[in-house]
């Protein structure tokens, strides 16, 4: 059970990375268009046709995060000695994974409809894009189900706002990760006198996103450190996760510093492996 639990827990991972990348990809594609009318950025527009080819691929990997964090929820409950049911998805306490899956799925086929289209896609439609992508967002977090008692939805709605804008936000940082291996992957897209500005426009994307999600886990883990108490199982988890953060930034500095650096590339590649990879590889020896 652990095995296929730690299968799981991978597959869960890598979607919510496309997820994230698929969420944020429509600022970019609104916004790119209105940076490359500027005759000194003019060497962006390139960039508008290969993002929005993939989008559709990242929203249909990032659509199956929904199942797959289901999936692992009931995992859970099987590995502390809960009988599986197999669920009902109309059921108000899994409105939240139905609802968000449906809107991912027209997202999925709207992006596949202009992908189709040769016609320029004004920017106001990819807003839209990503105001659906946001929207998904609170669904997730939605309480379909109902308050506990005592909250009402005056209080609940701002602050499931909030945790989604901040979600949000911080999904900056694996499109930008993206945005950067695209732009490294077809260099035939900016000319080498270009390349250098295009490749620290997306890691500046990338680590604009980490910046806000890194310092408020520093906050909180500070917090946590000047009580007598013990840290928490899942506090660990957050230290090793904004350890890797601060490692993702510093390299992403470095290589706005010393673009032509290959081998940052490769370091980075395998900072992106390692925290794919290592909650997975842990849960085996748990």
């Amino acid at each position: 059970m652990h095995i296929e639990y730690a299968a799981l827990n991978l597959f869960c991972t890598l979607t919510h990375f496309f997820a994230q990348a698929a969420a944020t990809m429509p600022v970019v594609l609104c916004v790119l268009p209105w940076i490359a009318k500027k005759p000194t950025l003019a060497f962006f527009a390139p960039l508008q046709t290969p993002l929005e080819q993939i989008l559709p691929y990242l929203t249909l990997c990032g659509a199956f995060f929904i199942p797959a964090s289901l999936g692992k929820v009931l995992a859970e409950l099987s590995l502390h000695g809960h009988d599986f049911v197999w669920p009902n998805l109309l059921d108000k306490a899994l409105l939240s994974y139905t609802v968000t899956f449906l809107l991912w799925i027209g997202l999925f086929l709207g992006a596949c409809l202009f992908k189709r289209s040769t016609a320029q896609k004004p920017s106001p439609l990819w807003a839209l894009f990503a105001l659906g992508f946001f929207a998904s967002y609170c669904t997730f977090h939605y309480p379909f189900a109902g308050l506990p008692e005592g909250l009402t939805y005056q209080d609940a709605i701002p602050t499931i706002f909030l945790q989604a804008q901040h979600a949000y936000f911080y999904s900056f940082f694996p499109c930008g990760l993206v945005l950067l291996f695209v732009v490294r992957r077809l260099p035939h897209l900016v000319h080498t006198l270009h390349r250098r500005i295009v490749t620290n426009g997306c890691a500046l994307i990338a680590i604009v996103g980490a910046i806000p999600t890194c310092l408020s886990s520093l906050g909180l883990l500070v917090g946590y450190r000047l009580r007598p108490a013990p840290l928490p199982l899942a506090l660990y988890q957050e230290m090793l996760h904004t350890i890797w953060l601060i490692c993702i930034i510093l390299v992403l500095c470095a290589l706005i510093a010393r673009t032509k650096a290959q081998w940052l590339y490769k370091l980075l590649a395998i900072l992106l492996l390692l925290r794919i990879l290592a909650p997975s590889c842990l849960l085996l020896f748990h």
